[in-house]
């Protein structure tokens, strides 16, 4: 069987290149232009100023004082974020946000090569890339070295493999030949550099705890980077790693008592990842306090199941006892998960999945409508899709505050910000109010409020935007660097983004020009995709007051370095629409 009837020309595919090459070449220009204000000479004075009076080390002074573990002492306290090094990132982010578009090119169009040993010509690349941001802290003679080492073990790989060539000649795939294919490096690069420089611009002048967010986030960047190009590389390495596992879960649920025993595993590996993300002063069992961790974990291992489930269920198109095994299987996931959010004390992810299961299991309905008429089919998914956004709407402001005492305080907050036990939301809407509709542009937002600005207060927590303004209020952030309509427009185009990710794969498996192993593939990039639209939708519901805020993320424009890396895994899925087309087993 052909995997590809009508596989795109070469001159097609060059063209694709060349668009996309043009496309983010402009990505990387207006990241360029619009890092300009953070590299002003007096930009650069206020950053020496602001962190000359804060501790470089303070997040690790605990640890340091311990006499437990000197040699791991002392290596946190090597890698701890500097200011010098914070000033040097802030002068020259333009540089390596528009650098790292170009490399981060090149090495897509080694993924979408397929040669041996392209691994290490990548590395060797987000290596040498790291010379300017320095990652880690780490200096810049150790990245000479590991480039160093990673063309070195390209050159050995070439001698014990000296067949060469290239591993799979036949390049497109039935979604590769689409415009939306052309988008997907070049919207990574912006939307990610929007969110790096605002970000930046938070940490200089925010709250004193926020001074190194812009490290964090430059540091998460670079992995994610590197995550994504590997991912597309090895894109047909993981759907096949993850077709052996499934299946031999699947070959022991079938099993006597294999429910019984994969429960209680699944039981002890989801408490484990929640005990990651639980507060560590909880008694008698605490955590490492890293819910952004555990909750990224807890939320990709249910999508990878749901993704999975609706690839076995070959689309609702296959024998009822199937469909219930799979559904009985989805929900048994489901359970897990939301016992380890639970035992992590973070409900939002919660949310989220429960929102993107709405979204989700409306598109069967519309596509069996849409068989027979397209207008009712797209006017049944936006009855479908509005009818599940008002039942988990419901469920938010009603049901869950009979239930949860942190529910029912930020629903109470809603209505009177400013009369609430926290501040944080009175905060957001007060810095809001005092955008002006053009928005105040970078190193001119008063993140510490009015009296910091003019001199005559100090920057604390209680002055200005709140410490989870990156975090919790992004779409708040964004409005008050780029303005109301700037940040809508941002969003807007974030989502027709995602959107695009998923629609090449969408009209293949529609056209059924796809062979069947490659919905797979098709079904986890919707999934995360649909996850990361309800993510959207939750966090500019609460920055704007509509539904209680619980510490969400906005994808790719917020600070996150976990979700970023996770994004980056199932992103690189997409933009390698011409890997290898084998089967897989």
């Amino acid at each position: 069987m052909n995997d590809h009837p009508h596989p795109p020309s070469r001159c097609a595919i060059l063209l694709l290149l060349a668009l996309e090459l043009a496309l983010t070449g402009a990505a990387a220009i207006a990241l360029r232009h619009l890092a300009q204000p953070l590299a002003l000479p007096a930009r650069a004075a206020g950053w020496g100023q602001r962190y000359a009076v804060s501790q470089p080390a303070a997040d690790f002074r605990p640890f340091a004082e311990s006499q437990r573990f000197p040699l791991l002492r002392e290596v946190r306290l090597a890698l701890a974020p500097k200011p010098q090094r914070a000033q040097r990132w802030n002068s020259r982010a333009g540089d390596w946000l528009a650098g790292g578009a170009g490399i981060g090119w090149l090495a897509l169009w080694l993924a979408r090569r397929q040669r041996p040993g392209a691994g290490w010509i990548c590395s060797a690349l987000w290596s040498m890339a790291a010379m300017l941001p320095q990652p880690y802290g780490l200096p810049g003679g150790f990245w000479w070295t590991l480039a160093a080492l990673c063309l070195a073990g390209y050159l050995c790989f070439g001698i014990f493999n000296r067949q060469g060539g290239v591993v799979q000649a036949r390049t497109g795939s039935a979604a590769a030949a689409t415009l939306w294919s052309a988008t997907g490096w070049p919207g990574w690069v912006f939307f990610t550099g929007i969110g790096l420089l605002w970000v930046i611009d938070f940490a200089a002048r925010g709250p004193e705890r926020a001074a190194f967010f812009g490290l964090y986030q430059a540091d998460a960047l670079w992995l994610a980077n590197l995550s994504l190009s590997l991912a597309a590389l090895w894109r047909d390495r993981w759907l096949t790693g993850l077709v052996r596992a499934a299946t031999a879960l699947t070959d022991l649920w079938m099993r006597r008592r294999g429910p019984l025993l994969l429960g209680g595993c699944g039981l002890l590996l989801t408490l484990a990842i929640g005990c990651v993300g639980r507060p560590d002063d909880v008694k008698p069992w605490p955590g490492l306090a890293k819910p952004h961790l555990s909750s990224e974990l807890l939320r990709s291992i249910f999508a990878i199941a749901l993704a999975w489930c609706l690839y076995r269920a070959g689309e609702y198109r296959t024998s009822r006892p199937r469909i219930r095994s799979t559904l009985l299987q989805l929900g048994a996931v489901l359970l897990l998960v939301l016992a380890g959010l639970a035992w992590s004390r973070d409900g939002g992810p919660a949310l989220v999945i429960f929102l993107a299961l709405c979204l989700t299991f409306n598109t069967p309905l519309a596509h069996a409508l849409a068989s027979r008429h397209a207008a009712g089919g797209l006017l049944a998914l936006l009855v479908l899709m509005l009818a599940g956004w008002a039942s988990w709407d419901y469920a938010v402001h009603d049901i869950a505050p009979r239930f949860s005492q942190r529910a029912a305080e930020r629903a109470a907050a809603i209505h009177a910000p400013y009369r609430a036990g926290s501040p944080y939301l009175a905060q957001v809407h007060w810095l809001m109010d005092a955008t002006p509709p053009a928005g105040f542009g970078l190193a001119r937002v008063p993140w510490c409020g009015a009296k910091a600005m003019v001199g005559i207060g100090a920057c604390t927590l209680g002055s200005g935007a709140p410490l989870q303004t990156p975090s919790d209020y992004a779409p708040a952030g964004l409005a008050a660097v780029y303005g109301l309509p700037g940040a809508a427009l941002l969003l807007f185009a974030l989502l027709i983004w995602l959107a695009g990710l998923s629609w090449p794969g969408l009209a293949a498996w529609r056209s059924g020009r796809a062979p069947p192993w490659a919905l797979l593939q098709c079904w986890l990039v919707v999934v995360f995709a649909l996850l990361a639209l309800a993510q959207t939708l939750i966090t500019v519901g609460g920055s704007l007051g509509a539904i209680p805020l619980t510490g969400v993320t906005l994808p790719l424009l917020g600070y996150g370095g976990a979700a970023l890396c996770m994004a980056a895994l199932w992103a690189g899925l997409a933009l390698n629409p011409a890997g290898s087309q084998r089967r897989l087993p």
